[in-house]
């Protein structure tokens, strides 16, 4: 120790800054043990094992697990750790694609928001939307919400097997058939909608273009008197629109106290 090579634990944690905590579970585990272990029980790090704890700590940021990090460091060679490095890659360009995607999705879930603070609930007018992507699975007439809300529950557990790693928004499709008809509350399908193509799975497409946009604030048994609203407003205006209404609920529980203060978004694309 007199020779300046040698290093205490405590020492040694402080100059590679972890605790004496993480020194002494890797030595438990066999990843990294101290050079001199003596009879009292006292430990020595070599100094240049500093070198050694630095290669498990990039490791550990890269995103390996210690078992890993062990098994890698038993067998390593410049090919392995090419490998590693290549895998290790792919799997941040993944984090940063999905990490991209979520500050999108509330990037748009922020400006809906906003826009809903300055917007007259009452009034229809049309707006613009850029593409977006959906999945969605069809409603029998006869469905309860109960059963909507399974629905909804095999969307989004089908989603995640496939991609899962993108946010979006719950919608419920009408048609512009029922609506007509005076059919306000059977519902054509359930969907997930996406601001991205989401990857691994089949989705449609909601075509950018021109939109007839309606907001319908209260309780969704009351979405009849928006429905009507909307089409006095297109029997006014001389717009024709395409089959598919979606609703998307922007004010929810999340946001609100209670289902009276909720804001369903409408709209249908114009033809």
């Amino acid at each position: 120790m007199k020779n300046g090579k040698y290093v205490s634990t405590g020492e040694f944690a402080k100059m590679m800054n972890v605790t004496k905590n993480t020194l002494f579970h890797y030595d438990q585990m066999g990843l990294f043990s101290p050079e001199l272990k003596l009879k009292n029980d006292y430990r020595y790090y070599y100094i240049y094992q500093s070198e050694e704890l630095d290669a498990i700590l990039v490791l550990k940021e890269l995103g390996m697990s210690l078992s890993e990090i062990k098994v890698y460091l038993e067998n390593r060679t410049p090919e392995r750790m090419e490998e590693l490095l290549y895998v290790q890659e792919q799997q941040l360009e993944e984090k940063i694609r999905h990490l991209e995607s979520r500050k999108n999705w509330i990037e748009e879930k922020r400006k809906k928001i906003s826009h809903l603070k300055q917007v007259d609930l009452e009034k229809i007018q049309v707006e613009h939307f850029k593409e977006r992507y959906y999945i969605k699975a069809s409603i029998d007439h006869n469905s309860s919400e109960v059963e909507y809300s399974y629905l909804i529950g095999e969307l989004i557990r089908e989603y995640k097997k496939k991609d899962g790693k993108m946010g979006y928004e719950i919608s419920y499709l009408q048609t512009n058939k029922a609506i007509k008809a005076g059919d306000y509350m059977n519902y054509q399908a359930a969907a997930l909608l996406f601001e991205e193509r989401p990857t691994g799975i089949e989705c449609e497409v909601l075509k950018e273009g021109d939109y007839v946009v309606a907001y319908h604030n209260g309780h969704w048994d009351t979405i009849d008197e928006t429905y009507k609203r909307i089409l006095e407003y297109l029997e006014e205006t001389g717009l024709t629109v395409e089959e598919e209404y979606f609703e998307i609920t922007l004010l929810d529980k999340l946001m609100v106290q209670k289902i009276e203060e909720y804001v369903t978004e409408i709209f249908v694309r114009l033809k």
